[in-house]
């Protein structure tokens, strides 16, 4: 997500830079340079990072879709497996053929799903602008789920709707989309072949 955090700071420093000119008009005159031209390049770069953003959404659907083919495909898998062990029953040379052990069994151990993790802080960026979300590491997981979502400024247990933020390989995020006075709530889970984990307890912070 490095990538993206440069994009978001180009985006606040040329937002700065704008606010200037604006409060600056006659001393930008002859200058060729608006308040419009510098929002254009701001415009382009808003775009990239909401690209960015819809196909990180995209791969994580992609990646839910993968794993029910994949629990499809097992499940075809063992009752294949099933069919062969009854065909072959007085002749178990003839599973190796099929890619079965004859030591094989079918039981019914049950898959690891990831633990629930625990936001352990959320704190102002270095530039005062944003958080920084920090979680507890859960072992075994493919990828973190977050999401966010926006609560009442006076009350920390109203916990409002959350909806998906991002998806990464990391137990912390940067969120620079963040508006003064607002509470805003977090939380996370895991993810592995076997499935989520359950979502950590959401926390939440006011800048």
């Amino acid at each position: 997500m490095a990538d993206l955090l440069y994009v978001q700071l180009q985006i606040d420093n040329l937002k700065k830079k704008k606010a200037g000119i604006v409060d600056n008009t006659s001393d930008w005159e002859n200058s060729g340079i608006t308040p419009l031209t510098v929002q254009a390049q701001i415009d382009v770069l808003e775009l990239v990072k909401k690209k960015v953003l819809d196909t990180e959404i995209l791969l994580h659907q992609l990646r839910l879709e993968a794993r029910d083919s994949a629990e499809k495909g097992k499940e075809e898998d063992d009752a294949l497996i099933l069919k062969v062990k009854g065909i072959y029953a007085k002749n178990t040379n003839k599973w190796a053929e099929y890619g079965v052990d004859a030591h094989d069994a079918i039981t019914a151990k049950k898959d690891t799903v990831p633990a629930k993790g625990k936001i352990k802080s959320i704190t102002d960026d270095s530039n005062g602008e944003g958080f920084i979300v920090k979680g507890q590491a859960i072992k075994g997981i493919d990828i973190y789920e977050w999401q966010r979502g926006e609560g009442t400024v006076a009350d920390d247990h109203l916990i409002p709707e959350l909806v998906h933020h991002i998806t990464n390989r990391i137990c912390k995020i940067a969120d620079k989309d963040v508006k003064k006075g607002i509470r805003y709530f977090y939380r996370y889970r895991g993810y592995n072949i076997n499935g989520f984990g359950e979502w950590s307890e959401p926390s939440s912070k006011i800048q």
